[in-house]
């Protein structure tokens, strides 16, 4: 069975390779970008099985490539918020546009691995 893809988006780089590393070793091929444009360009060029997104990061926030991709037609990728943002209406409105996983910094390592699986799950795409 082919590996699954997850990219990870998140302006700071040291997030990016502790989830790169992370996900490598739970069986995961891993995508990075540093911005919200290198996400949205990942997203449509690597077509990847699931996304992990900071909200807040240059170009676009993690919210503009959600609601670009959903222009576009790409509604179906499941993606998780990971971001320092804890303010409840920031999680509202995620919720409000099909984020269905939201988790905060600092984060358990262990538990995004599961979000990851979960996710995958329940998006029909399997689990790594």
């Amino acid at each position: 069975m082919p590996r699954r893809k997850v990219l990870v988006a998140d302006d700071d780089r040291d997030i990016v390779l502790a989830l790169r590393i992370r996900l490598e070793a739970a069986g995961y091929e891993v995508v990075t970008a540093l911005d919200g444009r290198e996400a949205l360009a990942g997203i449509r060029a690597e077509r990847p099985d699931l996304a992990i997104l900071d909200i807040n990061m240059p170009e676009f926030t993690g919210f503009a490539v959600v609601d670009e991709l959903k222009s576009a037609g790409g509604a179906a990728l499941p993606i998780i918020f990971l971001t320092a943002d804890t303010a409840e209406k920031s999680q509202v409105k995620a919720f409000h546009r099909g984020i269905r996983h939201y988790l905060t910094k600092p984060y358990d390592p262990r538990t995004l691995v599961v979000l990851v699986e979960h996710a995958l799950a329940e998006a029909g795409r399997g689990a790594a």
